[in-house]
């Protein structure tokens, strides 16, 4: 389904879903919010990784779990260099990971159909285009990458 001009979407028969709007550097994302297990202010420094990517920000011990930040700027190629003041605690089918994001803009309901690559969909949002995102698509872009063994696990947190 092709957006059908800037403004309000008309979702026209498409699926929607209740999408977390967030921006990252210029640009804006969406992720389902069936995805988001919770959003919280970036207090801590992640604990650095050795031999990480530049962006696996590091482990954050979050309610005592070791959890993985990821700067989403750096693995999205959008904004490097962007740490983000907020986090969006996202479950994958193997864990969950936080995204660091600049700002939490709205809660909406968006079309998750349109054009676009498999790993890149967007929609339109009061006039501008919102990047969404899916669960699986953070995973392929994550890659294969692994914690390794030995890396830092935040003070009090489970391994």
């Amino acid at each position: 389904m092709t957006p059908a001009a800037p403004g309000e979407p008309d979702h026209g028969g498409a699926a929607a879903a209740r999408t977390l709007v967030f921006r990252v550097g210029p640009e804006r994302f969406g992720l389902p919010l069936s995805a988001v297990r919770e959003v919280f202010a970036a207090v801590e420094t992640p604990v650095p990784i050795p031999a990480a990517p530049r962006w696996a920000a590091g482990l954050l011990n979050h309610h005592g779990q070791a959890v993985l930040a990821v700067r989403l700027g750096e693995l999205l190629a959008v904004a490097p260099g962007t740490t983000g003041s907020q986090y969006v605690l996202v479950q994958l089918p193997q864990e969950s990971i936080a995204l660091a994001v600049d700002e939490i803009e709205a809660l909406e309901v968006l079309s998750l159909e349109g054009p676009g690559s498999q790993e890149q969909r967007r929609a339109w949002l009061r006039g501008t285009l919102v990047n969404l995102l899916e669960a699986d698509t953070l995973c392929h872009l994550l890659g294969a990458w692994q914690r390794p063994a030995g890396a830092p696990i935040p003070p009090g947190a489970a391994g």
